[in-house]
């Protein structure tokens, strides 16, 4: 929980952010609920520090400045860009689609678009290969002929079921006040097994909001 609470709370003050409100925000952030779903048994799930990470590595390659050079931006970078990387294959997946996301966005504009672009695509090659290295014994008994009953080994039939879904993010929580949308909730979880997505929910204001963006 500290580690959260202190790295969101470097990432919000890297944001001009006051010092009370990225406390609070830290303090709220390190104990969103999603990471007691399963607490030890998926403990992936609690190591979500990097995500804060993840926004500040794409704001530090939007405010870069091509006197800085590479290699001051990859110098300050690099602690970041290694904590990304031992974060658990879930976070650094969607770091990189963001940061491909973002390099799409800098190709549609017409001016200093391939010094951004090369600053994602490296910054997504440096986590990529400090992933290999930190997984190397993990991807290592993966391909051996081993097997171990405790450890599960997810396969490509389950991604469907764990992947996070739209609709679960515009559909309201379990509890709302008004009946209709609870129960509306409790037949989407009650349909098929629906894993972490019962407990993703946007609410109305950030779902017109992200619709309004797409």
């Amino acid at each position: 929980f500290y580690i959260r609470a202190l790295i969101s709370y470097f990432a919000l003050r890297k944001f001009s952010i006051a010092e009370t409100s990225s406390i609070f925000g830290a303090l709220l952030f390190s104990f969103v609920p999603i990471a007691f779903y399963r607490f030890f048994g998926h403990f992936f799930l609690g190591i979500y520090f990097s995500i804060p990470l993840a926004v500040l590595l794409i704001k530090n390659i939007i405010d870069f400045k091509a006197n800085d050079g590479f290699l001051k931006f990859f110098k300050y970078n690099l602690f970041i860009i290694i904590l990304i990387s031992i974060s658990g294959i879930h976070f650094i997946f969607f770091t990189i689609f963001y940061l491909i996301c973002l390099s799409v966005i800098f190709l549609l504009k017409k001016r200093e678009k391939i010094t951004y672009v090369s600053l994602s695509f490296f910054s997504i090659i440096l986590i990529i290969t400090s992933c290999f290295l930190f997984s190397y014994d993990t991807l290592n008994y993966i391909f051996s002929d081993t097997f171990n009953q405790i450890i599960s080994k997810r396969s490509l039939f389950l991604s469907e079921t764990f992947t996070l879904k739209p609709i679960s993010l515009f559909l309201p929580i379990e509890n709302h006040y008004l009946n209709y949308f609870s129960e509306l909730r409790l037949v989407w979880n009650s349909s098929y097994f629906n894993g972490e997505n019962i407990y993703n929910s946007t609410g109305i204001i950030s779902s017109i909001g992200l619709l309004f963006l797409v």
